[in-house]
């Protein structure tokens, strides 16, 4: 038995760091690996993941476990990241070989500019620890949870938003809106009114996102102009703005990247849970 390893392409991470069996180790320090991980037109390799022969453990599959991994990462990232496949270590081979001789590609190219509004959690140079605690927690609710939980669900439509191919402001609008739907109408205190934004501003409220439910009619105004007559812009028929998806996407993906980070338990002290409206990351 040897070894098994996988790469990692487009995380930001300087410092190794064990998230149950798996060492992963950075190949870069900070600032090399901030603008290796952020590049918008390729994806480098910025480090790779190591699962040692004396830890294997039968109770994990490790080509689901690095994918829901490689998921996490993308959260935090705010940007796509992928991992290679398993590639098992044989004897007298290293990672620095594999490297070397193209089995595992410094960069892979990307299609389309990989897009990003900025990391929603911040890396282990200035917040040591944070990414770690974000990562465990996800990844022990991703495995005892089904895929159609409430909580789940939200985070698959962030993280579905950095894996689009072309950045449609449309489908964008869609999954960020419908996120924060499933978990207003999951956890909030008025899940079957007709009027989504009652629960939805109630929901966010309770959790101390400041979000009248005014303003929230004015998101649902545009959604249905979207959803329903293919419109990126409409008057709101309560308030009579003029709402455009285009303004609503920071806002809203930003809420449901937030209100999930509270109901998975992630608090690192750094996060700036205003930031949907100040735009100012963490504190």
């Amino acid at each position: 038995m040897a070894d098994t390893v996988f790469g990692i392409y487009g995380f930001d991470f300087s410092k190794p760091f064990t998230v149950s069996q798996a060492e992963l180790v950075p190949r870069y320090g900070f600032p090399e690996c901030r603008s290796r991980a952020q590049d918008r037109t390729h994806l480098f390799l910025t480090g790779y993941g190591i699962f040692p022969e004396g830890r294997a453990s039968a109770d994990i599959d490790q080509s689901a476990f690095v994918r829901r991994l490689a998921d996490g990462m993308t959260f935090c990232q705010q940007q796509m990241v992928i991992p290679t496949r398993l590639i098992r270590i044989s004897a007298g081979d290293s990672i620095a070989q594999m490297i070397t001789s193209g089995r595992l590609p410094e960069s892979l190219p990307i299609l389309s500019d990989r897009h990003t509004p900025g990391e929603a959690i911040g890396n282990d140079t200035f917040y040591p620890g944070s990414r770690t605690l974000f990562l465990e927690l996800f990844l022990a609710h991703t495995e005892r949870a089904s895929a159609d939980h409430p909580l789940t669900a939200a985070f698959y439509r962030q993280i579905e938003i950095w894996k689009l191919s072309q950045p449609y402001v449309e489908i964008e609008h869609f999954l960020a809106f419908s996120g924060l739907e499933i978990l207003a109408r999951a956890y909030g205190a008025d899940p079957n009114n007709r009027n989504v934004a009652v629960p939805l501003s109630g929901f966010l409220q309770s959790h101390s996102f400041a979000v009248p439910q005014a303003l929230a009619e004015d998101w649902a105004a545009a959604r249905n102009a979207l959803f329903h007559c293919g419109q990126l812009e409409t008057t709101a028929p309560g308030s009579g703005n003029m709402v455009r998806i285009t303004d609503q996407l920071y806002a809203l993906g930003t809420l449901l990247a937030d209100a999930s980070l509270k109901l998975l338990g992630f608090d690192d002290g750094h996060v700036n849970w205003a930031r949907w409206q100040d735009r100012m990351p963490f504190r």
